[in-house]
């Protein structure tokens, strides 16, 4: 599976982790509300489009960008950490 950083137009068009992948991402990130987590997973894993998770889950569409914003940062740092692990 691609990872989002390496490919932003993923992460546009959702779909680009798996579900442990973004459970991990998110219980580093600093999101916590539930709608918001909701909104992402059914995004960046099931695939479903921003404006529909947008209005499925009550989440405006620009803090759900700056939320796979955060998550794409957490992810860079994650993926520069793992080189110091192997």
């Amino acid at each position: 599976m691609t990872n989002c950083h390496d490919d932003i137009m993923s992460v546009t068009k959702g779909k680009c982790l798996s579900d442990k992948q973004f459970e991990l991402l998110v219980e580093l990130s600093s999101i916590h509300s539930k709608k918001v987590i909701l909104a992402l997973r059914d995004h960046l894993v099931l695939g479903k489009t921003r404006k529909e998770v947008c209005a499925q889950y009550g989440v405006s569409a620009g803090y759900l960008s700056l939320c796979i914003r955060r998550l794409l940062i957490v992810e860079k740092v994650v993926s520069r950490l793992a080189g110091f692990y192997q």
